[in-house]
């Protein structure tokens, strides 16, 4: 029976991020027992397993598998009967089975921990026997084994994604009788309740030396002689309760295991953040490419406008002072027709590094410049600016560098524009290494971890 339910765990572990699974047992006082069994899984996520399992034969339904589980013709020994009902919990679906048990200790001794398991957590240790007329006794241990190293599983986001997400989550088994006794769980309801809770993640990746012990005395019938007489004349109830017992303590991890844990959990930590991380830089390697993707497609069309016979110069006047000259010739080789230029313009001499003058300008053409023509300018700047600075004994060996930086089409739309590009690949190369370097680190860091693990 619980190797059917863990099977179904199993498979719900693959595709669920929100799962819950409890085992609640009643003890009567005649020793029979009642045992709740609910396996939940969330709306979303199961939606999300029905889209992908929709080829086998459970068609998509993730939940199909447990009403399956328990098959009522062929009960166990000790098993009276079982009821299976599928329902809703907040955003959950849940599955639920409940179990009459005539002769719990029958029940139990029909049940075999899977002996296959010869890796990671397995239950070394079980029994449920008859401690006296009125108690049971149960004990179990779980023990870690080394497991086989996986490298696809150790390089798989979604495995170390999905062990991050289950931190928090637990398979919780309870217990309530008249009376529970030298327990290793935890007691509630005036020592009436036990309850083990066993981290989910310690099924996918168990830390080598983990060992935990399940023990309880089950005291099922509590009441003296008067109570009972009390009980049949309708009277029940009116004895006071039993003295709450002391809160048994936790047998306690031994302390390389405990070690061990928090090094496990430290190594799911980094894995996630590495995930992360790996996203993060894809997206910025993405981006980076398509910011040159941008570059070189405005490239294309600017390289299709050549510029020729670029000269500085001054023009003498008949009045005032000479006027600064920007004369070159422009050639059309595109296959649209420019409406107005963006230029870049460098005036150095060679032989110097700093050039006289580096300046941005633009000018619209009267009649455009069709595809397959030319355009000869003499440019006029102001005078009084920048241009007009420059010494008149320079300028017959200085060398004018003219950049066609941009251009707009008939309609006014601004092209070949470099600038935002450029600022997009500028940002994207920079996380781009800042990413790089926390991969590493954190790469580094999980190697680290695995190797303290082994």
């Amino acid at each position: 029976m619980l190797t059917r339910l863990l099977c179904i765990v199993a498979m719900s572990f693959v595709v669920t991020g929100c799962f819950d699974f409890t085992a609640n047992s009643k003890f009567q006082r005649d020793g029979k027992a009642q045992v709740d069994v609910e396996l939940a899984v969330s709306m979303q996520l199961a939606a999300l397993a029905s889209g992908l399992n929709q080829s086998d034969n459970t068609k998509g339904d993730l939940l199909d598998g447990c009403q399956q589980a328990w098959a009522k013709d062929n009960l166990p020994v000790g098993i009276r009967s079982v009821s299976i009902s599928r329902g809703t919990r907040g955003e959950m679906m849940t599955c639920t089975a409940r179990f009459v048990v005539d002769d719990p200790v029958k029940a139990a001794a029909a049940w075999k921990p899977p002996a296959d398991r010869d890796e990671g957590l397995k239950i070394s240790r079980f029994s449920f026997e008859q401690l006296s007329p009125k108690a049971y006794r149960l004990a179990a241990d779980l023990e870690a084994s080394p497991t086989r190293n996986d490298p696809a599983n150790d390089q798989n986001p979604f495995m170390a994604g999905f062990l991050a997400a289950m931190a928090g989550h637990y398979i919780t088994v309870s217990m309530t009788a008249d009376r529970i006794e030298n327990t290793t769980g935890e007691l509630s309801n005036e020592a009436r309740t036990v309850t083990w809770k066993l981290p989910i993640t310690m099924l996918m990746s168990p830390p080598v030396g983990f060992r935990q012990e399940i023990r309880a005395d089950i005291i099922y019938d509590n009441q003296s002689w008067f109570d009972r007489l009390l009980e049949s004349v309708g009277l029940g109830g009116t004895s006071s309760p039993p003295p709450a017992q002391a809160k048994a303590p936790l047998a306690p991890f031994d302390e390389k295991a405990e070690a061990r844990t928090k090094l496990a959990a430290d190594l799911l930590t980094s894995q996630k953040q590495l995930v992360g991380a790996q996203a993060a830089l894809q997206q910025a390697q993405d981006e980076l490419q398509a910011a040159d993707r941008s570059l070189a497609e405005k490239r294309v069309l600017t390289e299709q406008i050549t510029v020729a016979n670029a000269r500085f110069w001054y023009s003498a006047q008949r009045f005032g002072s000479d006027e600064p000259v920007i004369s070159f010739t422009l050639e059309n080789k595109g296959k649209i027709a420019i409406k107005r230029i963006f230029m870049e313009g460098t005036l150095q001499t060679p032989g110097r590094s700093v050039p006289w003058l580096k300046e941005t300008f633009n000018s619209e053409v009267p009649g455009g410049i069709e595809p397959g023509e030319k355009h000869k300018f003499d440019l006029a700047p102001n005078r009084f600016g920048e241009w007009g600075k420059v010494p008149k004994d320079v300028v017959g060996t200085a060398v004018l560098t003219l950049r066609l930086v941009a251009f707009e089409d008939p309609s006014g739309q601004k092209l070949g524009d470099e600038s935002e590009s450029l600022s997009k690949r500028a940002k994207a190369e920079e996380r781009k290494g800042e990413l790089e370097g926390r991969v590493k680190s954190l790469e580094n860091r999980i190697g680290e971890l695995t190797q303290q693990l082994k």
